[in-house]
């Protein structure tokens, strides 16, 4: 899912999340949670010189997941109310809204993109929800069963959620230019050529919606996505629908172009009246692939819905990513934590068909992936409950397959080695995981002499990083010889420190002689990597280089030698560990030092 503005924010795949829920003595139980923890400020100077964080108000999914954790939701409950809480807010009770929620909202209402991330990532866990839930659906009981099933209803279906959507609520059928009254009679569809997959529209007066239905088919078999994602996904290729009542007709995996909800509204239980999902130009869904059925030799079958406001690009990219989580869905996946590596690769999947386009890149930042002033890059696994980590997370897959021999049949690999554990633990086990993890936290600084990303040849331009300063705003002098780099790493993350300039004084009447970095409270601990990138020298003459200190107590540079007047230093200070508890903490101190080297 995405928004015209805040690109790509959304679509989750059946690679589910871990959910949790609870019914106790037969009645919903309500609760309020304590607030996540805030991130650790990441600063130079005394622990006592950094501000108290403001503890942010706790989600929509955080009040559900420490409810489960508490004993007071069971398992599908809990999965139904992350999924209303996504598509249907009406639904969800009181106890359980978040500030991410219509008609709580007031505090991040004036909070643009932070608003809009928290909207997408509810909705993307919401399709988690669904296809969690899919995945498990002999353990839901009958009762809850009839509560899930109008989300796994295609539009056509007048018992559908989306054909209330599409059809009825405040929207006209005057305003939709409509040619019938509704439902099934409305859709109308155009085949692909050469691939396996047909788009329905509906019908209107100008003939507009057979006209983008017909250009999209055209470019489905233009573009080849279809054979490019299954060469990458071992031969896989979504699940045939042919078997069921409802299919569109055929076997073909059916692509409903749909109107987003603009004018549909819906009461919250505190009276207030809000778009739901995909409502207005900022927040239109862009895409969601939804999980119809099973077999037991089919994981899921899927059905796909697209945003007919998007602009043309938009649309073809998106439906790309959408038809990626269609074939993921062809995989077991009976780990319920990995949908954080399902919007990592469908977001990979738009660069893998269309590699000019670039629409993938905005989510670096969006996700927190560049230019990140909240603190480290990571966790690597995170699937955020009011963010878009998740898509800026492609990064990953894309330096995978990018790196020399990477090779893109890699990430059906992965996912057909994690059908009966979390992608994490697969990627994990690779030989070279430590060695891999700290030279994906080295280039993505990306800049000279780690500029290792080429994307359709190009730099990838939105990748840049906001490192920590050290010394007075990133000088070191003899005035201000000492600061801490203060690391405090969750699993799978890394964090940049800067020294960025070495003030020698007046015609160096001041000359820092040793630049000194004590690494001992950091290196050692296991999976802790440090790496350096070096620039030696100024202007035109400067050269830069990288070393790994991570085996290092110490480093010293004497910079009475011309090799090693050092002006600048990049600290890339990285946690290769995947345990949840397994943290790196512990201080990096960097020295200018009066002293003559010995």
């Amino acid at each position: 899912m995405r928004s015209v503005r805040f690109r790509r924010a959304a679509i989750l795949v059946a690679g589910g999340i871990l959910l949790l829920l609870l019914v106790v003595g037969g009645s919903l139980l309500e609760a309020t949670l304590a607030p996540a923890p805030p991130a650790p400020l990441a600063g130079n100077g005394d622990d006592s010189a950094q501000p108290a964080a403001t503890p942010r108000p706790p989600s929509t999914l955080r009040k559900i997941l420490d409810a489960e954790a508490a004993g007071l939701l069971n398992r599908p409950t809990a999965w139904l109310y992350r999924l209303y809480g996504g598509l249907d807010p009406a639904q969800v009770p009181a106890a359980f809204k978040g500030l991410d929620l219509p008609g709580k909202i007031g505090d991040l209402a004036q909070a643009g993109n932070q608003y809009r991330a928290a909207l997408w990532a509810r909705v993307g866990q919401a399709r988690a929800a669904l296809a969690t839930a899919s995945r498990h659906w002999k353990e839901i009981p009958d009762a809850l069963k009839a509560r899930f099933l109008p989300f796994r209803q295609r539009p056509t279906n007048p018992q559908s959620f989306w054909y209330a959507q599409f059809f009825g609520g405040a929207t006209s059928q005057r305003a939709l230019g409509l040619a019938a009254p509704a439902g099934a009679t409305s859709f109308a569809y155009v085949d692909a050529v050469h691939t396996p997959i047909r788009v329905w529209y509906i019908k209107d007066s100008n003939d507009k919606g057979r006209q983008r239905a017909a250009k999209l088919a055209t470019e489905i078999d233009s573009s080849g996505m279809w054979d490019k994602e299954k060469a990458v996904m071992l031969g896989h290729t979504p699940c045939s629908d042919a078997a069921l009542d409802e299919n569109g007709g055929d076997g073909r995996l059916d692509i409903y172009i749909v109107p987003p909800d603009r004018e549909i509204r819906r009461s919250d239980s505190n009276g207030d009246r809000a778009y739901i999902p995909g409502g207005g130009d900022d927040y239109s869904v862009e895409g969601i692939t939804i999980p119809e059925d099973s077999t037991a030799a089919c994981p899921s079958i899927d059905f796909i819905l697209l945003n007919d406001s998007e602009d043309w690009d938009a649309l073809r990219s998106t439906t790309a990513h959408e038809l990626f989580h269609a074939f993921q869905d062809s995989f077991q996946q009976t780990d319920d934590d990995s949908a954080w590596w399902a919007e990592a690769t469908a977001t990979w999947a738009e660069d893998l068909v269309y590699p000019t386009l670039d629409q993938e890149q905005s989510q670096l930042q969006d996700g927190g992936w560049a230019r990140n002033n909240d603190g480290p890059l990571g966790p690597l696994d995170l699937f955020e409950d009011d963010g878009l980590a998740q898509y800026g997370a492609y990064i990953w897959p894309f330096y995978l397959t990018h790196r020399p021999g990477g090779d893109p049949t890699l990430i059906g690999q992965i996912y057909k080695a994690s059908e009966h554990q979390a992608p994490i633990k697969t990627l994990h086990a690779m030989p070279d995981w430590n060695a891999r993890f700290k030279e994906f936290a080295l280039w993505n600084w990306n800049w000279d002499p780690v500029d290792m990303y080429r994307d359709h040849g190009a730099h990838i331009g939105p990748l840049a990083q906001s490192p920590v300063l050290l010394g007075d705003d990133g000088t070191l002098s003899l005035a201000t010889a000492s600061d801490q780099a203060r690391v405090n790493l969750k699993e799978t993350s890394m964090e940049y420190y800067e020294v960025a300039r070495i003030d020698d004084g007046t015609n160096a009447g001041k000359l820092v002689h040793q630049l000194r970095f004590d690494l001992s409270g950091v290196t050692g601990q296991a999976g802790a990597g440090v790496q350096a990138i070096i620039t030696v020298g100024s202007g035109a003459a400067s050269r830069r280089y990288t070393e790994d200190w991570s085996s290092l107590q110490t480093k010293t540079f004497c910079r009475e030698r011309p090799a090693e007047q050092v002006s600048k230093v990049v600290l890339v200070v990285s946690n290769a560990n995947i345990g949840a508890r397994q943290t790196i903490r512990g201080r990096i101190n960097v020295d200018a030092i009066r002293d003559a080297c010995r």
